[in-house]
């Protein structure tokens, strides 16, 4: 059974719609993203969603998005956590939203299809090294 909806299927995502690449983050995961923002909050870099909007060029609404991925039970976040570490497919937050909606018993399997689709496209890799 296929547990994400057919919006969400990798074939039908436009890639980097509405932000100037000047402002896209280095960051290559939802994830990572989100981890950046949380930490500069827990540091006191920032004292606000509205302040790391500002410093990343982002709205409050795009910032509290990527924030909302921590919902996900640990088990998801530790397999995107692995994702990351292994340099497998990565997920964008708006892949995981749908995932987000679903009944926690299922978010894991959601999250394992939606990184087997990605593993799929083809990786854009880090330029600079050889």
């Amino acid at each position: 059974m296929d547990l994400l909806p057919a919006l969400f299927q990798p074939d039908r995502l436009v890639r980097g719609r509405g932000v100037p690449p000047k402002r896209r983050s280095s960051l290559n995961s939802a994830l990572e993203q989100a981890l950046e923002f949380q930490r500069l909050l827990d540091e006191g870099v920032v004292n606000t969603k509205a302040e790391i909007a500002r410093l990343h060029g982002l709205s409050r609404a795009r910032v509290t998005q990527v924030l909302s991925i921590f919902r996900l039970p640990e088990s998801v976040l530790d397999a995107l956590l692995d994702s990351c570490r292994e340099d497998g497919p990565h997920c964008t937050e708006r892949q995981l939203r749908p995932i987000l909606r679903l009944p926690e018993s299922a978010q894991l399997a959601a999250l394992r299809q939606l990184q087997e689709r990605n593993s799929d496209l083809p990786t854009v890799r880090k330029s600079g090294g050889t």
